[in-house]
Protein backbone atom coordinates (compact mmCIF):
# COMPACT_ATOMS: atom_id res chain seq x y z
CA UNK A 1 0.00 0.00 0.00
CA UNK A 2 2.81 2.41 0.91
CA UNK A 3 4.52 1.74 -2.47
CA UNK A 4 1.28 2.52 -4.32
CA UNK A 5 0.87 5.78 -2.38
CA UNK A 6 4.49 6.67 -3.17
CA UNK A 7 3.94 6.08 -6.89
CA UNK A 8 0.72 8.13 -6.84
CA UNK A 9 2.44 10.96 -4.97
CA UNK A 10 5.36 10.97 -7.46
CA UNK A 11 2.90 11.08 -10.36
CA UNK A 12 0.97 13.91 -8.70
CA UNK A 13 4.15 15.93 -8.19
CA UNK A 14 5.16 15.37 -11.83
CA UNK A 15 1.72 16.49 -13.06
CA UNK A 16 1.85 19.54 -10.75
CA UNK A 17 5.28 20.49 -12.12
CA UNK A 18 3.95 20.28 -15.67
CA UNK A 19 0.95 22.41 -14.66
CA UNK A 20 3.24 25.00 -13.05
CA UNK A 21 5.52 25.05 -16.12
CA UNK A 22 2.51 25.52 -18.41
CA UNK A 23 1.23 28.32 -16.16
CA UNK A 24 4.55 30.20 -16.51
CA UNK A 25 4.67 29.60 -20.27
CA UNK A 26 1.11 30.88 -20.68
CA UNK A 27 1.89 34.01 -18.66
CA UNK A 28 5.08 34.69 -20.63
CA UNK A 29 3.42 34.04 -24.01
CA UNK A 30 0.61 36.43 -23.11
CA UNK A 31 3.15 39.09 -22.10
CA UNK A 32 4.89 38.75 -25.47
CA UNK A 33 1.56 39.15 -27.24
CA UNK A 34 0.90 42.41 -25.32
CA UNK A 35 4.40 43.78 -25.94
CA UNK A 36 4.45 46.97 -28.01
CA UNK A 37 6.50 46.68 -31.20
CA UNK A 38 9.78 48.60 -31.54
CA UNK A 39 8.15 51.09 -33.91
CA UNK A 40 5.13 51.51 -31.61
CA UNK A 41 7.43 52.25 -28.64
CA UNK A 42 8.72 55.36 -30.44
CA UNK A 43 5.30 56.90 -30.98
CA UNK A 44 3.60 59.21 -28.50
CA UNK A 45 0.85 56.66 -27.81
CA UNK A 46 3.47 53.93 -27.42
CA UNK A 47 5.41 55.97 -24.88
CA UNK A 48 2.17 56.65 -23.02
CA UNK A 49 1.38 52.91 -22.92
CA UNK A 50 4.87 52.16 -21.58
CA UNK A 51 4.52 54.85 -18.92
CA UNK A 52 1.20 53.35 -17.84
CA UNK A 53 2.93 49.98 -17.46
CA UNK A 54 5.68 51.54 -15.31
CA UNK A 55 3.10 53.33 -13.15
CA UNK A 56 1.20 50.07 -12.61
CA UNK A 57 4.42 48.18 -11.74
CA UNK A 58 5.32 50.87 -9.18
CA UNK A 59 1.81 50.73 -7.71
CA UNK A 60 2.08 46.95 -7.32
CA UNK A 61 5.54 47.28 -5.74
CA UNK A 62 4.07 49.60 -3.10
CA UNK A 63 1.25 47.19 -2.27
CA UNK A 64 3.14 43.89 -2.05
CA UNK A 65 4.85 44.35 1.37
CA UNK A 66 1.53 45.15 3.06
CA UNK A 67 -0.16 42.12 1.46
CA UNK A 68 2.66 39.84 2.63
CA UNK A 69 2.53 41.28 6.16
CA UNK A 70 -1.23 40.73 6.17
CA UNK A 71 -0.86 37.14 4.94
CA UNK A 72 -2.84 37.79 1.73
CA UNK A 73 -0.51 35.64 -0.37
CA UNK A 74 -3.07 34.86 -3.04
CA UNK A 75 -3.58 38.55 -3.85
CA UNK A 76 0.19 39.15 -3.67
CA UNK A 77 0.72 36.30 -6.14
CA UNK A 78 -1.87 37.70 -8.55
CA UNK A 79 -0.37 41.17 -8.45
CA UNK A 80 3.20 39.90 -8.84
CA UNK A 81 2.18 37.83 -11.85
CA UNK A 82 0.64 40.96 -13.35
CA UNK A 83 3.83 42.86 -12.52
CA UNK A 84 5.95 40.11 -14.11
CA UNK A 85 3.89 40.28 -17.29
CA UNK A 86 4.11 44.08 -17.41
CA UNK A 87 7.86 43.98 -16.78
CA UNK A 88 8.38 41.55 -19.67
CA UNK A 89 6.26 43.82 -21.88
CA UNK A 90 8.09 46.97 -20.78
CA UNK A 91 11.62 45.62 -21.23
CA UNK A 92 10.81 43.81 -24.45
CA UNK A 93 11.54 40.28 -23.29
CA UNK A 94 12.66 37.95 -20.55
CA UNK A 95 16.38 38.66 -20.31
CA UNK A 96 16.36 41.62 -17.99
CA UNK A 97 17.35 41.81 -14.33
CA UNK A 98 13.98 43.35 -13.38
CA UNK A 99 12.21 40.28 -14.82
CA UNK A 100 14.47 38.12 -12.63
CA UNK A 101 13.54 40.28 -9.62
CA UNK A 102 9.83 39.65 -10.27
CA UNK A 103 10.43 35.89 -10.20
CA UNK A 104 12.42 36.32 -6.98
CA UNK A 105 9.52 38.20 -5.37
CA UNK A 106 7.07 35.51 -6.48
CA UNK A 107 9.31 32.84 -5.00
CA UNK A 108 9.39 34.65 -1.67
CA UNK A 109 5.60 34.92 -1.65
CA UNK A 110 5.29 31.19 -2.37
CA UNK A 111 7.72 30.40 0.46
CA UNK A 112 5.76 32.62 2.85
CA UNK A 113 2.56 30.87 1.73
CA UNK A 114 4.10 27.46 2.49
CA UNK A 115 4.48 26.32 -1.13
CA UNK A 116 8.20 25.51 -1.56
CA UNK A 117 7.61 23.56 -4.78
CA UNK A 118 6.21 26.60 -6.56
CA UNK A 119 8.87 28.78 -4.88
CA UNK A 120 11.54 26.50 -6.33
CA UNK A 121 10.14 27.07 -9.82
CA UNK A 122 10.09 30.85 -9.43
CA UNK A 123 13.61 30.93 -7.93
CA UNK A 124 14.87 28.70 -10.76
CA UNK A 125 13.46 31.09 -13.37
CA UNK A 126 15.10 33.95 -11.49
CA UNK A 127 18.44 32.14 -11.34
CA UNK A 128 18.42 31.17 -15.02
CA UNK A 129 17.79 34.76 -16.10
CA UNK A 130 20.21 36.18 -13.52
CA UNK A 131 23.05 33.85 -14.54
CA UNK A 132 22.58 34.77 -18.21
CA UNK A 133 22.96 38.44 -17.34
CA UNK A 134 25.42 38.43 -14.41
CA UNK A 135 27.19 35.09 -14.80
CA UNK A 136 27.11 31.95 -12.69
CA UNK A 137 28.35 32.52 -9.17
CA UNK A 138 27.78 36.27 -9.19
CA UNK A 139 27.59 37.72 -5.69
CA UNK A 140 24.48 39.64 -6.80
CA UNK A 141 22.69 36.28 -7.08
CA UNK A 142 23.66 35.06 -3.62
CA UNK A 143 20.14 35.52 -2.21
CA UNK A 144 18.74 33.44 -5.06
CA UNK A 145 21.13 30.56 -4.28
CA UNK A 146 20.20 30.86 -0.59
CA UNK A 147 16.44 30.89 -1.24
CA UNK A 148 16.75 27.94 -3.63
CA UNK A 149 18.67 26.00 -0.98
CA UNK A 150 15.87 26.69 1.50
CA UNK A 151 13.16 25.74 -1.02
CA UNK A 152 14.94 22.43 -1.72
CA UNK A 153 15.41 21.85 2.02
CA UNK A 154 11.69 22.42 2.68
CA UNK A 155 10.91 19.69 0.12
CA UNK A 156 13.44 17.25 1.63
CA UNK A 157 15.63 17.56 -1.48
CA UNK A 158 18.71 17.63 0.69
CA UNK A 159 21.31 16.86 -1.99
CA UNK A 160 20.15 19.79 -4.14
CA UNK A 161 19.83 22.00 -1.05
CA UNK A 162 23.40 21.18 -0.03
CA UNK A 163 24.69 21.91 -3.56
CA UNK A 164 23.10 25.37 -3.48
CA UNK A 165 24.26 26.12 0.07
CA UNK A 166 27.79 24.95 -0.76
CA UNK A 167 27.83 27.16 -3.83
CA UNK A 168 26.58 30.06 -1.69
CA UNK A 169 29.40 29.40 0.77
CA UNK A 170 32.00 29.53 -2.01
CA UNK A 171 30.61 32.89 -3.16
CA UNK A 172 30.72 34.31 0.37
CA UNK A 173 34.23 32.97 1.06
CA UNK A 174 35.48 34.48 -2.19
CA UNK A 175 33.83 37.84 -1.50
CA UNK A 176 34.18 38.21 2.29
CA UNK A 177 36.62 35.56 3.49
CA UNK A 178 36.20 32.18 5.25
CA UNK A 179 35.52 33.63 8.71
CA UNK A 180 33.08 36.36 7.68
CA UNK A 181 29.54 36.61 9.05
CA UNK A 182 28.22 35.77 5.57
CA UNK A 183 30.34 32.61 5.34
CA UNK A 184 29.22 31.58 8.84
CA UNK A 185 25.59 32.01 7.76
CA UNK A 186 26.14 29.70 4.77
CA UNK A 187 27.97 27.18 6.98
CA UNK A 188 25.03 27.18 9.41
CA UNK A 189 22.64 26.54 6.52
CA UNK A 190 24.81 23.67 5.28
CA UNK A 191 24.96 22.20 8.79
CA UNK A 192 21.15 22.31 9.08
CA UNK A 193 20.81 20.55 5.71
CA UNK A 194 23.37 17.86 6.58
CA UNK A 195 21.71 17.22 9.96
CA UNK A 196 18.30 16.79 8.28
CA UNK A 197 19.85 14.57 5.62
CA UNK A 198 21.38 12.37 8.31
CA UNK A 199 17.98 11.89 10.01
CA UNK A 200 16.27 10.84 6.80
Amino acid sequence: MRKILGVLLTALIAVSSIAFADEWKDLINEAYKQMPSKSKRKTRSGRRILQEKVNRIQDIDRRIPQLIRGGDYSRAEDLLKESLSLTIEYYGGMNHIHVAERFLSLGIVYMEAGNPQKAEEAFTWCLNIGEKILGKGSYQLSNVYKFLAIAYYEQDKYTRAAEMADFLLSIYVSKFGPNSAQAEEAKALLKTIYQAQGKR
